[in-house]
């Protein structure tokens, strides 16, 4: 994660390049056994070939596999909050906090589609900017 600017992306694994589309992850994908991973690797630890892996956006949907509310965080974090495993369309699966309307009592389903945004991570008025998704149908 990085610190908001003007000048640079939001992060380093994230593509926004296109206004009109969702952001991506940028992961990997092997040229020779196509494994995909986040965050992205020089090396596929699938079929271990070197320098196999090849720039691959993901897009930013998927279910979620599982979570937990969040009683206790680091300074600068409002709590509670929900951190999530979610399954990505694409396949791998990846670590992101849960935008809902009240982490204490989320109304959240394993197996529910989830969208990627790009916001504030900690508190609403955080300028570190991250990844995070949100049940679909629930506004951005």
């Amino acid at each position: 994660m990085s610190r908001q600017s003007s000048a640079t992306p939001p992060l380093d694994h994230i593509d926004s390049s296109a206004p009109d589309s969702p952001p991506s992850l940028r992961g990997s994908r092997c040229s020779n056994c196509a494994e995909v991973l986040f965050p992205a690797t020089k090396d596929c630890p699938l079929c271990m070939a070197t320098d196999s892996m090849r720039p691959h956006l993901l897009r930013g949907h998927g279910v979620l596999r599982d979570y937990t509310v969040a009683e206790r965080g680091p300074t600068g974090f409002d709590v509670p909050y929900v951190q999530a495993w979610v399954k990505l369309d694409d396949g791998p699966v990846v670590f992101a906090p849960i935008a809902v309307p009240d982490p204490a009592v989320p109304d959240l389903t394993v197996g529910q589609a989830v969208t990627m945004s790009v916001g504030p991570v900690g508190t609403a008025t955080s300028d570190l900017l991250g990844w995070r998704f949100r049940p679909d149908g629930e506004p951005v």
